[in-house]
């Protein structure tokens, strides 16, 4: 059984790696253009609902980049608003839809540290709203579906 989950684990690895293409332009032109704003909710109890800004720009080799601010993040006895790269990717769907990720690294350590990922299920273009899951990936490889967010 654990053998089942391991080559599971590799395979959505290795797929999310050799799937992933680059974020079509029209939404990169789009996630570009404003600093999005909006919450991401966990299932982490009192501590469950965090303020969250994504900002993007492209690089000097004209990749989208970006960083994720979360606000109220509780490190030993303070309260910070930490900034962390994200790790972007596209893995398309069809012809016209797709799936964008945002991976960041957890704020609260420097140390084993695990990721957390945004992964956009619903972007409206119209409206100015992206929404999705949060997942969370440990130190060990263990995938969890923790929380949502939203951003406008």
């Amino acid at each position: 059984m654990k053998k089942g989950i391991y080559f599971s684990f590799l395979f959505l690895l290795f797929s999310s790696v050799l799937f992933a293409s680059p974020v079509p332009s029209q939404l990169q032109r789009q996630l570009m253009a404003k600093a999005w704003s909006g919450f991401l909710t966990t299932d982490f109890g009192a501590d469950g609902y965090k303020q969250i800004t994504l900002n993007f720009t492209q690089d000097e080799s004209n990749k989208l980049t970006g960083m994720i601010t979360i606000y109220g993040v509780q490190v030993g006895n303070g309260v910070f608003n930490p900034s962390e790269f994200l790790t972007i990717d596209y893995q398309p769907i069809n012809s016209t839809d797709g799936f964008l990720s945002l991976a960041y690294l957890d704020p609260q350590t420097r140390v084993d540290r695990s990721t957390y990922t945004l992964k956009a299920t619903y972007i409206n273009e119209a409206t100015h709203i992206i929404s999705g899951l949060l997942y969370l990936t440990t130190v060990q490889g263990e995938i969890f579906k923790i929380g949502t967010f939203r951003v406008e």
